[in-house]
């Protein structure tokens, strides 16, 4: 992504967000992400989808959702766990499509919290309309 597109996106980024530094250098493959801090306690991730983001066919590649989804249910629950985790298991369900410039917002639910183990999961909305949902199992490293 060049400077000009990423200073570009940075200007249409709803209230409430702030920058949401990549955790890997393969998360910031994705370009500027986003974070909101929610009363519950979790952080909704966004991004503005760009032309990078689409597949074949001029949508949200798949892949690319399944790892938003991946980064924004792992951060929360390492959050709650309070410790490094691995997930173990994720499905997901691809709901609608998006197009680049539509902005996605990741939502996080924490629905079981154990010792050693953590069930989330998560749904992504492009400009309000649902896109996937997402859940998972994580476990404490």
């Amino acid at each position: 992504m060049t400077e000009a597109t990423a200073a570009d996106m940075a200007l249409d980024v709803p209230a409430g967000f702030v920058p949401y530094p990549p955790a890997s250098a393969f998360m910031a493959l994705f370009g500027p992400m986003y974070a909101r801090h929610e009363t519950d306690g979790t952080t909704t991730i966004g991004l503005r989808l760009a032309a990078a983001h689409q597949n074949h066919q001029g949508t949200a590649h798949g892949g690319m959702l399944a790892a938003i989804a991946d980064n924004s249910l792992g951060y929360n629950v390492a959050r709650a766990m309070g410790r490094a985790i691995a997930t173990v298991h994720m499905s997901i369900d691809y709901l609608g499509r998006s197009s680049p410039g539509d902005w996605l917002e990741v939502s996080t639910v924490i629905d079981r919290q154990g010792r050693r183990m953590c069930f989330a999961h998560c749904t992504a909305a492009a400009q309000g309309r649902p896109v996937m949902k997402t859940s998972a199992v994580f476990s404490v490293l």
